[in-house]
């Protein structure tokens, strides 16, 4: 699944992520880990709190567009994958 969001060059932004689609009743988001491609932007992971997780975003490159991507791990050990497509305006 992926969705699409923008970003300035000189903006700071978090984005969260639900996994409750993935999850199973009752089971939570045990951590996250996130990637970006191409590589240039800082991110910094912001946590985990029940099933949803979050990361900030900063520093792109103009009319760049990147793939953020995120690993979820269950409680459980379920693993699901979201990949979120952000464009530098």
């Amino acid at each position: 699944m992926s969705a699409f969001r923008t970003i300035a060059p000189a903006e700071k932004k978090t984005f969260s992520v639900e996994w409750s689609s993935w999850l199973a009743d009752g089971d939570t988001v045990d951590s996250a880990t996130w990637t970006i491609s191409p590589t240039g932007p800082t991110t910094t992971d912001l946590g985990e709190s029940g099933t949803v997780s979050s990361v900030s975003v900063e520093s792109c490159t103009f009319r760049k567009i990147y793939w953020l991507k995120g690993l979820m791990v269950s409680t459980a050990g379920e693993k699901a994958e979201q990949a979120i497509e952000i464009r530098c305006h």
